[in-house]
């Protein structure tokens, strides 16, 4: 009889250990897809360019290191990516927005003039920079170009949007600019411009590169698409005489 009991006790601790593992093995697997799925979407977001690094606290050790791993490919692969935007749409020696995210920053701004805001884009050149370059060298005339730019960019508003899209050739979307305080706008900066060089004395004899602006407004009614807009800018530049007094005119 107590044979029989003690078989009876047996066969159903053997079935509860039984239950018992196979609820742990049910679980564990459970944990392992869990876990298999948070490291299948780091690797989604990753590959994506959309990692937020927020997921759910790894259970398994395994999977802590593997998406700890995770973490610092995406943070590199973020990194990675900061440094070719940048490149992408910087210029490398002024650091202003090149011709790229001028070319997105017109189609903006364009789009926002179609709506009621006055945008003024006016198109710059350095006189004569290539000639001046001949006779002090590349290095000073790459000084006398960073000079500008920077003078450029401290001068012009927080809404403003300066770009380098050439060698000697510059450009900047004015938004809320209204048309009877351009030219005053325009000849404040030049003469910066100007001044600034002389203080820096990279020419001889005191000198300064002129800088010559033309400029045009969005016709709101009547311009269909923005390079029009600019290309009404870079003829009134091209109007301007070398030699002539007047350093600004209309488009």
């Amino acid at each position: 009889m107590s044979a029989s009991i003690l078989s009876i006790a047996s066969i159903i601790a053997a079935a509860v250990i039984s239950a018992i593992a196979l609820f742990l093995s049910i679980n564990a697997v459970k944990k392992v897809k869990e876990e298999l799925t948070a490291i299948k979407k780091v690797i989604v977001q990753i590959a994506n360019g959309s990692f937020d690094g927020d997921n759910p606290p790894p259970q398994i050790k395994e999977s802590a290191d593997i998406l700890t791993a995770l973490k610092g490919i995406a943070k590199d692969v973020n990194h990675q990516q900061q440094a070719v935007n940048h490149f992408a749409y910087t210029d490398e020696l002024t650091g202003l927005p090149n011709k790229r995210r001028f070319d997105e920053e017109l189609i903006r701004s364009f789009d926002f003039a179609k709506r009621g805001l006055p945008v003024c884009i006016v198109s710059m050149e350095i006189n004569n920079l290539k000639k001046i370059t001949g006779e002090v060298g590349r290095t000073t005339s790459d000084n006398i170009v960073i000079l500008l730019a920077n003078t450029l960019s401290s001068t012009i508003r927080k809404t403003d949007f300066a770009a380098r899209l050439g060698t000697d050739d510059f450009a900047i979307v004015l938004p809320n600019m209204e048309n009877e305080k351009i030219l005053g706008w325009l000849s404040n900066l030049s003469d910066k411009l100007i001044d600034e060089q002389k203080n820096e004395k990279l020419l001889p004899d005191n000198n300064a590169c002129n800088v010559r602006f033309g400029y045009s407004f969005v016709k709101q009614e009547l311009d269909e698409e923005p390079q029009q807009v600019l290309d009404r800018a870079i003829q009134a530049l091209v109007k301007i005489d070398n030699n002539s007094a007047a350093l600004i005119t209309e488009g």
